[in-house]
């Protein structure tokens, strides 16, 4: 038997919602008193389900949760305006996933561990692009930069830089074929 009550415990906590066999279950709302609050779906006292979390810092994630973590299909909204929308596993950005920051920049493509890691696609506001390898956030193996000015980069990256071997093309037809290190040719 499913029953609407609240709950509130001494430490501030406030629960409104379903409960069955004393446990929250079904639809409700739980608030913390450091102003964090999720609506959504229970199943026996965890966050499962389809919900809505703000944080204490105002950012608001809708999606999926499991056993109380963000997992599954979600969108983050970040208080400086940047949307994640993708994939999240155990309350970070893990998966496929779209990330539009607020000053023009976005990047499209896999997420480890909250942060650009695989193959991926990453734009600038002057429209410079990056399609290529990420690791722990940055450009890391092989790509390709094409920059705004049609200047084309096709090789190796380090450490968010040009570094190793590449070919770089120009407008004109010039072409370098050769080793490069921190963007620079050698």
């Amino acid at each position: 038997q499913m029953v609407v009550c609240t709950a509130a415990s001494s430490d501030g906590r406030v629960y409104r919602g379903e409960f069955k066999a004393d446990l929250k279950n079904g639809n409700g709302e739980y608030q913390w008193p450091d102003g964090r609050k999720y609506t959504g779906q229970f199943d026996h006292d965890h966050r499962t389900g389809k919900g809505k979390y703000v944080n204490a810092d105002n950012e608001v994630y809708e999606g999926d949760f499991v056993d109380g973590v963000q997992q599954g299909r979600g969108v983050m909204t970040y208080n400086d305006g940047s949307v994640y929308d993708g994939q999240f596993e155990d309350d970070e950005r893990s998966g496929m996933g779209i990330l539009k920051k607020i000053n023009g920049e976005s990047y499209t493509g896999e997420f480890r561990h909250d942060r650009p890691d695989g193959q991926g696609t990453y734009s600038w506001p002057n429209k410079d692009k990056y399609i290529g390898q990420f690791t722990q956030g940055v450009r890391e193996g092989r790509g390709k930069m094409q920059f705004a000015d049609t200047r084309t980069y096709e090789g190796e990256f380090k450490a968010d830089k040009m570094s190793g071997t590449g070919v770089l093309l120009w407008p004109s037809g010039e072409k370098y074929v050769g080793s490069f290190e921190n963007n620079f040719r050698q």
